[in-house]
């Protein structure tokens, strides 16, 4: 089943990195899901509150991503990835991030969806797992954030 939804595309990924990443890098990735350690889902709804699409990103991208928007040192998303935990402040940033995001999930024939929270895989709403673990309606990229490293992001739309 087609989502109502657009699944990005590198071209589409890189034209927002670039806003938020200067110089970020952008590939093929492996698959995020609920199953991934650590993971972390950005959660969006339709405008009747519904669970519509999952943006999964690894612990590695949350981190470099949540620590770079407000230049929090390297060193703070590496101790964020081995401890497998976003600090408060990462959190809000990923957040945003997460926000930014959303635009990619729609174009001039999707319907309009938002961010509705960020969660840790461990802590996500039911149908937001399903969402994260479903198979179709997908693309897994990995992301190299200058001076921080390489996450991956599933974005993935029912």
């Amino acid at each position: 089943m087609a989502t109502a939804y657009n699944i990005p595309n590198e071209i589409e990924l890189k034209s927002y990195l670039m806003m938020l990443f200067d110089g970020a890098g952008i590939g093929p990735g492996q698959a995020i899901d609920a199953n991934t350690p650590g993971a972390v889902i950005g959660a969006f709804i339709d405008d009747n509150d519904v669970p519509v699409a999952a943006c999964v990103c690894d612990i590695e991208f949350a981190a470099f991503a949540g620590c770079t928007l407000t230049m929090l040192p390297p060193g703070a998303a590496e101790d964020a990835v081995k401890d497998k935990h976003l600090e408060p402040m990462m959190l809000d940033n990923f957040n945003e991030v997460m926000n930014i995001f959303s635009r990619l999930f729609m174009n001039d024939k999707a319907p309009h969806l938002r961010l509705d929270k960020c969660y840790a895989v461990s802590e996500a709403p039911e149908a937001f797992v399903a969402i994260a673990n479903s198979t179709e309606d997908r693309s897994n990229m990995e992301i190299d954030i200058p001076r921080y490293g390489k996450g991956n992001v599933s974005f993935v739309a029912i």
